[in-house]
């Protein structure tokens, strides 16, 4: 519930960024 609140309020960078480190970690 917290979390998506979080995301909600969160920027549209936010997820951006997050998809981006992931694609670092699997690099």
């Amino acid at each position: 519930s917290a979390e998506q609140v979080k995301e909600s309020t969160a920027p549209k960078e936010e997820p951006k960024c997050e998809a981006a480190d992931e694609d670092d970690s699997e690099s």
